[in-house]
């Protein structure tokens, strides 16, 4: 059972007549966003011309669908303006007080010339300085690294605070400032929707109760994996190819807010990720999308909300290069004689593992799983001893995400922040059957949640598992598990259900947050 967020979105900018156009060039290979009043447009083409709904724009360079780089504009020092390049020769960046301009003042017409791009520090620049009254003076980054002149938010850290950081000065107790009433309220560089990390506190966005509570005007794109237990991956309990990890992917589950009102019509633009661009691998409901369902032919298929709130999108990604953090798209909301609004909106992560169990103990009987698992499956499931009182301890190692490296994070990074839970989808059923079509109790109540786990507490959806988000180590396996009891028979009991002698039940640990992620392994037990 996935927690979805019930969707009464609505968007806070209201629409204006066109304030101007942004014109130039991009990178080969780049496709410049135009975000203006948190509204975004693209070109396809190397030249572009966009439209911008406001006097203010921010440019940001996307390729093959990802965020690549925000665009610094110019640098300001002591009322004195520098383009990116003069800057960087005269080391303005070096001095205390240096901002970088992340926006422009775009009304009328602004041709920006060239836009420029360092892959390897996903910045983007504007080759000439814009005319000093083109330039949003109020659009000023923090300069993180002053050799480089980068922002704390580029496209190799997704505005995840790094190390040596703003990271660093939270842990020294010191205070970040947050500009609450900005689109860029951290001031990193990158404006809310495109920011992986929106306070720069460290935290991933749908982890933090902050962030999710001072959501800007966007949509929220969760990543939902549950295998069974004989085909899950764990970093921790095998060793793991690309091969395995890519197969893995092909399940992943996106589900997306629908922006603008239940009566608008709204289409999804993918800016080429394959997953969910014309002739891709993506469905809905087994549809292939967008294909099935773009009646104008423009590429972009219209979603809608489904039985969940929200729309699900089945990605069937290639690999784990087809999809992850970074990943930007553009609801385009049709609100009839209202006119159009395109919202930006950005994949923050996705599981690229599930949690796996270390171990189950019954009745003071401990079985270690090992893997790929044979046992704690549909046809060989774990065996409770006789007379089994129920309560079932489960020691299991959480799900991992490919780590941001320009963040300072490892290859791939245990999930933190998880609310942990226990869900029984189906009430049991005799063994021999192919499934267990009664329902069952779904998530088991916090009461009959039991733990003394440092990392574990109390939390009303289940326990909340308080450790942060930390590389993951291979090499201290048992260092980084969770542990805790649940008592399966009176779970069952809430909903008036009797687990027979003989029966078999599915159960899902799973690991998941307030907003709709999801990772979680099935597993299945025999009562004897």
């Amino acid at each position: 059972m996935q927690i979805r967020m019930l969707l009464t979105f609505a968007l806070l900018f209201p629409l204006s007549a066109i304030a101007g156009h942004v014109k130039g060039k991009s990178p080969n290979g780049y496709t410049t966003m135009v975000v203006s009043a948190g509204e975004a447009d693209t070109a396809i083409t190397k030249s572009f011309n966009v439209e911008t709904e406001s006097a203010k724009s921010r440019l940001y360079l996307v390729k093959d669908g990802e965020l690549e780089a925000p665009v610094v504009v110019g640098v300001k020092y002591k009322g004195q303006f520098y383009s990116f390049d003069e800057a960087k020769a005269e080391k303005i960046c070096k001095k205390s007080g240096a901002r970088l301009l992340m926006g422009l003042k775009s009304g009328g017409t602004l041709n920006v010339g060239t836009v420029k791009v360092k892959v390897a520090d996903g910045v983007g620049y504007l080759k000439e300085l814009p005319p000093l009254s083109k330039l949003d003076k109020s659009s000023s980054a923090l300069i993180n690294n002053k050799n480089k002149c980068l922002p704390e938010g580029t496209g190799a850290t997704l505005g995840l605070a790094t190390v040596g950081g703003s990271k660093l000065l939270i842990a020294q107790g010191k205070k970040v400032k947050i500009n609450a009433e900005s689109e860029d309220q951290d001031s990193d560089g990158l404006i809310d929707p495109l920011d992986i990390d929106k306070d720069n506190d460290g935290v991933l966005n749908a982890y933090d109760t902050e962030a999710i509570e001072s959501s800007a005007t966007t949509f929220n794109v969760f990543s939902n994996i549950k295998p069974n237990i004989e085909d899950s991956l764990n970093q921790y309990v095998q060793s793991v190819t690309q091969s395995d990890l890519d197969n893995l992917v092909q399940n992943v589950t996106l589900a997306m807010q629908v922006a603008g009102e239940v009566s608008d019509t709204v289409e999804l633009n993918c800016n080429g990720l394959t997953y969910c661009s014309s002739g891709g691998t993506g469905a809905n409901n087994s549809s292939a999308f967008p294909d099935a369902v773009d009646g104008d032919s423009d590429g972009f298929g219209t979603i809608a909300r489904g039985g969940t709130g929200d729309f699900q999108l089945q990605t069937g990604a290639s690999s784990t290069s087809a999809i992850g953090a970074g990943d930007a798209y553009i609801q385009i909301v049709n609100e009839g004689t209202a006119g159009e609004t395109k919202i930006p909106g950005m994949l923050n992560f996705v599981f690229n593992t599930t949690p796996a169990l270390a171990s189950v103990t019954m009745g003071g009987v401990t079985t270690n799983v090992t893997y790929p698992a044979t046992t704690g499956t549909s046809n060989s499931p774990f065996v409770s001893p006789s007379s089994w009182d129920g309560l079932l301890t489960v020691t299991a190692y959480r799900p991992q995400r490919p780590g941001i490296s320009g963040a300072g994070e490892g290859a791939f990074v245990d999930v933190g922040n998880s609310t942990v839970v226990i869900d029984i989808p189906n009430e049991p059923c005799a063994l021999g059957m192919a499934g267990c079509p009664g329902a069952g109790p779904g998530a088991c109540a916090a009461v009959h949640y039991s733990e003394s786990d440092a990392n574990l507490e109390s939390d009303p959806n289940g326990l909340k598992d308080s450790r942060a988000d930390q590389d993951t180590d291979t090499a201290n396996p048992s260092a980084n598990t969770v542990t805790f009891t649940i008592d399966v028979i009176n779970c069952l009991a809430d909903d008036a259900i009797t687990w027979n002698v003989g029966d078999k039940v599915a159960i899902d640990l799973q690991f998941k947050n307030g907003s709709g992620d999801n990772a979680a392994q099935k597993f299945y037990i025999q009562r004897q």
